[in-house]
């Protein structure tokens, strides 16, 4: 005669987290221009200025300033290492 085995209990499937995605680096910005202007990044918007050390990607960016009161709409470079912070204040014509 043959012993019955005693049905094993099956354990709870541990599913693995897929690791996060690392952080992309970013940095700090303050900008302030005259006149004021809002400020994108790409199609983002930062806000009007002042801006106030407001959190971007570090590298190499582009921003926009556009004041439509004073028919203003001008490119600025503006190259902000990881981690670090970056001030400048700007005239606009």
């Amino acid at each position: 005669m043959v012993a019955a085995r005693p049905e094993e209990t099956p354990k709870p499937r541990v599913e693995e987290k897929a690791p996060d995605p690392p952080k992309k680096a970013t940095g700090r910005l303050w900008l302030d221009t005259s006149p004021w202007s809002t400020v994108y990044l790409g199609a983002k918007k930062l806000g009007n200025t002042p801006l106030v050390g407001i959190e971007v990607p570090a590298g190499e960016l582009t921003l926009t300033l556009k004041n439509p009161q004073a028919g203003i709409e001008q490119g600025y470079f503006v190259k902000i290492g990881a981690g670090k912070k970056v001030r400048r204040r700007l005239v606009l014509e």
